[in-house]
């Protein structure tokens, strides 16, 4: 089983139970024998009745279970039929009782299985049409039983008493309430409704560890924020005070979620508990383990212990560890500039190249160009697997054909090529395709008479400008330029003559167009700088420290020949 099917499975034993619906009574007798189940499946079902046919899939469970004999068996198919010509006819308990014993069937193959497809879809209807005489307990008790039917994401029930949820929050218990972001943790498609949120925050302080967890897991597969702070403000104090016996499975939900909601507010409740959870390494999963030193990333908080117990745990362990991981944990080292010993970079630029490690490659296809582009920040170059990723099929099939779909992984890999691999003579983007993929990928330079509304960010840019203009001598001495195309804001350029010391016109830009490494002219007689304007998103929080994007970005300004600024 995959660790969502954990996750899930896990989160369900959390839920307290609902007794909205009686189990009604068992069958007086079951079929023990191959004849017998053949024999009773050979009558004329359609001329039977719906009591009688929930008894016969009742009677023949156990002997279908012991010879692996599922719904899909043609054996089945009388059994089916009056199934469907009397399932109007179900009484909720019947209803119940049916769905239950499907769980308990031998899988089928897929959803669209002979018979299956049918009952699941037949079942699903009836259950969408009674469920206007329904209260909300019964609702969630038929959505159980969706669930441990493996339908839970599939049929339409479930989609359908979601939607009528949002209007009930007020009126929704507690315990329905959790019941409500499990169901919506399990469909996935849809977002976190204000009015659910809003309910939830009334309440947030009555929830355990264990079932904020189950809301934590709500809102990161639904890809929804935590938008009211007291919610996410509880998450993580009930995580610090109970980082001694909360289940790793729980605190991954939680860490995943606070990591989603980038909440400015709990910078400093998040790093209390990144301390109190350091001391619990020891215990932990590695996939806890690595979002564990991903938790600060969204809001560039570096918290060192957690990350560098967390990395020294996995790089022992790093055979074991999924590629998915190994790249997100690339990510948080080379987001701060972090240097584990024994080298975390080292570790996963070998695994990368195991061929234990290519079936992986090819299911999550585009983990690789990421985890050479988090180590391209840290100067590491793999010549064979980036030829692998730049080339023409390869992007195509993974990402699509045109310009516009290119990620910025690869477009950075291939103008590191430029700067830092002179030797490297594998496959490349074309100049057309990099010209059209910076018009996507970078943004516009701003000026006081632009349309578009200026942000803080666009007048701390002109700020700078206007400051460099009155040391340089006036606007017409600087150009505003990326000269580095992979990082989406330009730099401001300015050009000094080495014998006079005057500024001059930054020259020579006119044989660039924009998506090419833009190499200074004639360092030999001028002396080139490179202002970059560093907003706090780009430094590690609290600090004036640059994240490892800006230190590559310096260490290739001056490769160039730029003195960066």
């Amino acid at each position: 089983k995959t660790f969502v099917d954990r996750e899930n499975a896990y989160a369900f034993t959390i839920l307290p139970e609902l007794c909205a619906i009686k189990p009604s009574p068992k069958a007086s007798s079951a079929i023990t024998t191959i004849d017998e189940f053949e024999e009773l499946s050979n009558n004329n079902w359609r001329a039977s009745h719906a009591s009688a046919i929930v008894e016969a899939f009742e009677k023949v469970k156990d002997v279908c279970v012991a010879h692996n004999i599922n719904l899909s068996d043609k054996r089945f198919d009388r059994l089916v039929d009056g199934l469907m010509d009397h399932c109007e006819k179900l009484t909720d308990h019947e209803l119940l009782k049916l769905l239950h014993l499907f769980s308990e069937y031998p899988s089928c193959d897929n959803i669209s299985s002979h018979n299956f497809h049918d009952v699941w879809s037949c079942l699903d209807d009836i259950c969408c049409w009674k469920m206007g005489a329904w209260n909300v307990e019964t609702m969630f008790t038929f959505a159980n039983a969706w669930y441990k039917l493996n339908m839970g994401r599939i049929c339409d029930y479930v989609f359908e008493m979601l939607d009528k949820m949002p209007q009930k929050a007020k009126r929704l218990s507690k315990t329905l309430l959790l019941y409500t972001f499990f169901h919506t943790n399990v469909c996935r498609k849809r977002s976190m409704d204000f009015e659910l949120e809003h309910a939830l925050a009334e309440r947030i302080n009555q929830f355990s560890v264990d079932e904020l967890a189950v809301i934590a897991m709500g809102y990161f597969k639904t890809q929804s924020k935590v938008k009211l702070y007291p919610i996410l403000s509880a998450m993580i104090k009930k995580v610090t005070e109970n980082c001694d016996t909360i289940h790793e499975i729980c605190l991954t939900a939680i860490l995943k979620t606070i990591r989603l909601s980038q909440h400015l507010e709990t910078v400093d409740e998040i790093n209390l508990m990144l301390d109190k959870l350091t001391e619990q390494v020891p215990r932990l999963s590695n996939l806890c383990l690595v979002h564990l030193a991903l938790a600060g990333t969204s809001l560039q908080l570096k918290h060192e212990a957690s990350l560098a117990r967390s990395t020294e745990r996995i790089v022992a362990d790093i055979e074991n560890i999924r590629l998915k991981d190994i790249e997100r944990l690339l990510h948080a080292n080379s987001m701060f500039n972090f240097e584990s010993k024994p080298s975390f970079y080292e570790a996963a630029f070998a695994e990368l190249h195991k061929e234990s490690r290519r079936e992986e490659i090819i299911r999550y296809n585009r983990c690789l160009p990421c985890a050479l582009n988090y180590l391209s920040l840290r100067k590491i170059y793999s010549y064979k697997l980036m030829d692998e990723v730049l080339n023409e099929e390869y992007i195509h099939e993974v990402y699509g054909k045109t310009a516009k779909q290119l990620p910025r992984e690869l477009f950075s890999l291939d103008a590191c090529i430029d700067i830092e691999c002179p030797d490297y003579e594998g496959n490349r983007l074309t100049p057309l395709k990099k010209y059209k993929a910076a018009k996507w990928l970078t943004e516009y330079t701003p000026s006081h008479n632009q349309w578009k509304r200026l942000s803080l960010a666009d007048k701390f840019y002109l700020d700078v400008v206007e400051h460099v203009m009155r040391v340089a001598g006036g606007e017409h001495l600087l150009r505003s330029h990326h000269v580095l195309p992979h990082f989406s804001k330009s730099d401001v350029i300015v050009c000094k003559d080495r014998a006079s010391g005057r500024f001059v016109e930054p020259f020579g830009f006119e044989n660039y167009v924009l998506g090419d490494v833009m190499w200074p002219f004639s360092v030999e007689k001028y002396q080139w700088y490179a202002v970059v304007i560093l907003t706090p998103n780009l430094t590690i929080r609290s600090t004036t420290s640059p994240l490892g994007s800006m230190v590559m970005k310096e260490r290739q300004l001056k490769t160039l020949g730029y003195t960066p600024i």
